[in-house]
């Protein structure tokens, strides 16, 4: 985005977290988040997003700190993506991102679904605890929420999981099909969860399409499942990112800033400054400023504390 030149940012509102490494935030424009990042001087250090693109040999585990939950099927690196073979009668097969507890999180993934047109329910688990890996018998999640694609009716649903048994769901309609790759999104900021699906071809839609307002989990870990009657279904996943909200245990700091104006001048290289209101410096960061806010967590935008 060089030489995008001025830009100007109106923000209903600012939520910044503060911890003990890396901390995103995200701020509202009244319509949607916009993903943000952010550095303390009292701890000097700039959030990192972490994404995931399961390059690999053929046939190889998921590289650290993934963790396979394999209760039906076989799961493993093919053509540099993750490849889930089901197993029968919805015996699923999920990933974990590692043993942490997450508990503002805002992940984006791709998932290629099986050609042949499936019934299969592919998802993200956030806020996951209990069971093996978080997740329960035929990959549910044991405790927490999913979002979740079912290509048998056309929706994308959230649930809430305890115990292993639906509390609470939601949906929306969506036209799925097999063999496309749709980008699955499910975004945990405080008591609010919500998703959206589109199909990776296609731009981000401006608006959620599920949202639940949910204060069983706070935080718990993350992580993705393939779920299908059939052991012929499979799915392929990749470009998995997802920014850690308050990893290391941060307490929220509530900028109580109304309509922040921020303007930003000569994006599109990394660490340019601008200044702002509220004593705050937006900093640009390597993966591009796009207005609108990027979609799918792609620009993260970074605000250093002064």
């Amino acid at each position: 985005m060089a030489g995008v030149g001025e830009m100007a940012w109106r923000f209903s509102a600012c939520v910044v977290n503060v911890g003990e490494r890396s901390q995103p935030a995200c701020v509202s424009d009244g319509e949607r988040w916009h993903h943000l990042g952010w550095r303390s001087s009292r701890f000097g250090v700039l959030v990192t997003v972490i994404t995931e693109t399961f390059t690999g040999s053929n046939g190889s585990a998921a590289p650290s700190p993934w963790v396979a939950t394999t209760l039906g099927g076989v799961q493993n690196i093919q053509s540099n993506k993750w490849h889930i073979v089901n197993g029968d009668s919805y015996v699923g097969t999920a990933l974990t991102y590692g043993t942490s507890s997450y508990t503002d999180v805002d992940v984006t993934v791709e998932i290629t679904m099986d050609a042949a047109g499936w019934e299969q329910y592919p998802g993200v688990g956030v806020r996951l605890s209990g069971g093996t890996n978080g997740w329960a018998t035929y990959a549910e999640p044991y405790n927490g929420y999913i979002a979740y694609l079912d290509i048998l009716t056309d929706h994308v649903w959230i649930c809430t999981f305890t115990s292993g048994m639906t509390a609470t769901m939601d949906n929306a309609t969506i036209n799925l099909h097999g063999g496309f790759t749709y980008k699955l999104r499910f975004q945990a900021l405080g008591t609010t969860l919500r998703c959206k699906a589109w199909r990776s071809s296609q731009s981000e839609p401006g608006s959620w399409m599920v949202s639940i307002m949910s204060s069983t989990y706070t935080s718990g870990k993350i992580g993705f499942r393939d779920q299908s009657p059939s052991n012929a279904a499979t799915s392929d996943w990749d470009n998995f990112v997802f920014d850690d909200g308050v990893a290391g245990g941060g307490d929220k700091l509530g900028v109580g800033v109304s309509d922040l104006d921020i303007s930003a001048v000569s994006l599109g290289t990394r660490e340019t400054a601008a200044t702002a209101t509220s004593d705050l410096v937006l900093a640009q960061t390597a993966e591009g400023f796009v207005p609108g806010g990027g979609g799918g967590g792609a620009a993260v935008i970074s605000l250093v504390g002064v």
